[in-house]
């Protein structure tokens, strides 16, 4: 049988063996080059070509399986310069939640590469971070949201991550070295094996509990970080009437992500990893939705750079700058402290100094700034917006400010977009977009076109 022939047939056998393992719906790229590297070597035609392919193959998994970790690496360094420019509480925790999830994608790597003498100590280490990262952001969220985190707090909250690392660690070292790689290379993989030592026991049961906890973690964190985002947001609304450069946008992009990443986490973690052992091509669909979501959420807390400790000092020195006004309450818990007649009355001076003096049209306008003009304090005013108007002083002052956007549109229609939303006391252009559509339902040029005044 000559060259060719023998090269048809193998490629014949190499194509039924693809479409086999393709309806069997158990197609894995490693299997398939090790099965084509077999036949290929009864024909010295094909044998240079299959395993030019079953060595791609190697290199397709070893990127697949490495993807995660060197996105989180390579945010692990710049999160690392951040801080060293910054030197600010919030970068370091997020420095921190990107070193565990480091970590956490380096157990994957050797996992998935089946390394048998480092998985140990590698699974020991996995396991204490897979615990680990969402705790370590529920603090960055703390941090920047609230900035008051004790040592107590951390260390009741790493304390599970802590157990399980001293808990595996002590097992492994305690097993026989048989047992030890037997325990590896069979429960990790989904395999059976007798439990006849009381640390294979302890270790297997650890883990289960692992998988538990590591459950139980991800409700309460997206919880309650939307609620200390929403808290601090009311609380930018509450003294600022351009609040663009101070909410957190890029945080609540990251808690959206979060979500999404802690679904996917509890998918996987519900199969187990040693499901994508098997299914080897499938391993590249968790890998790409979890490299890019963990990019988008780094990135977007290393855009984030206001938090709730620079709006504080702001607003504590633009207190201090008012001799006459009492101490600073927290805006979100003022007590009754006047009375409804004379918020009333301050309600119709706040109203006459907008509709009068147009003080909405000061750029970057504080609630301080109103309450220094009216020579009160400056929660008094914020009293008298929120009961009474029913809204955060940022909004009450950019209906103003839009309503007067809307008056230059439709009587100096030769206006840019741009000179409206300076002369209407705005800063960003993006800030006046939004708030005009928030209003107007519309964009300002929408509005011009659709407005029978403007046209005539």
């Amino acid at each position: 049988m000559s060259n060719v022939q023998t090269s048809v047939l193998y490629t014949k056998k190499y194509i039924i063996i693809f479409t086999e393992l393709l309806h069997t719906k158990a197609f894995c790229i490693i299997i398939f080059a090790e099965k084509v590297v077999v036949l290929s070597q009864k024909s010295q035609y094909s044998c240079c070509i299959w395993k030019i392919f079953c060595k791609f193959a190697i290199m397709i998994k070893y990127i697949i399986t490495s993807f995660p970790l060197q996105v989180c690496f390579f945010w692990s360094v710049v999160l690392l310069l951040d801080w060293f420019r910054l030197r600010s509480a919030d970068k370091l925790r997020l420095l921190t939640f990107s070193l565990a999830t480091t970590v956490l994608y380096a157990g994957h790597y050797i996992y998935f590469n089946q390394c048998y003498s480092m998985l140990p100590l590698t699974d020991t280490l996995y396991s204490a971070a897979n615990l680990m990262v969402f705790p370590l952001y529920y603090l960055y969220i703390k941090e920047v949201t609230e900035g008051n985190i004790t040592r107590r707090l951390t260390i009741s909250l790493l304390m599970p991550a802590v157990i399980m690392a001293l808990t595996l660690a002590l097992c492994y070292g305690m097993m026989p070295q048989h047992d030890r790689l037997q325990f590896v290379s069979s429960i990790l993989y989904g395999h059976d094996m007798e439990l006849n030592t009381v640390w294979t026991t302890t270790c297997y049961v650890a883990h289960l509990v692992a998988k538990i906890v590591f459950a139980m973690q991800i409700p309460p964190v997206i919880i309650s970080g939307y609620r200390k985002i929403n808290r601090y947001d009311s609380m930018v609304k509450a003294s600022y009437a351009d609040v663009e450069d101070k909410q957190m946008y890029h945080i609540n992009t990251v808690m959206v992500l979060m979500m999404m990443t802690s679904l996917a986490s509890f998918a996987v973690n519900i199969l187990g990893r040693q499901y994508f052992t098997v299914h080897t091509l499938w391993l590249a669909v968790p890998s790409l939705i979890f490299s890019v979501l963990l990019f988008m959420l780094f990135y977007a807390g290393h855009l984030q750079y206001v938090t709730v400790r620079e709006v504080r000092e702001e607003i504590g020195e633009e207190t201090r700058r008012d001799s006459d006004a009492p101490s600073m309450v927290d805006v979100l818990d003022i007590n009754q402290q006047i009375q409804p007649d004379n918020i009333d009355v301050l309600k119709d001076k706040i109203e006459r100094l907008m509709t009068e003096e147009k003080m909405y049209l000061k750029p970057n306008l504080k609630i301080s700034d109103v309450a220094r003009r009216l020579m009160t304090n400056r929660d008094y005013i914020y009293k008298a917006v929120n009961v009474r108007s029913g809204m955060s002083f940022s909004d009450y002052v950019n209906r103003y400010r839009v309503e007067y956007a809307a008056h230059l549109l439709r009587t100096q229609p030769e206006m840019s977009i741009q000179e409206v939303a300076v002369k209407s006391g705005y800063t960003s252009l993006a800030s006046f977009y939004r708030n005009f559509k928030n209003i107007k339902h519309c964009t300002p040029k929408e509005w011009y076109e659709g407005n029978e005044d403007a046209k005539k």
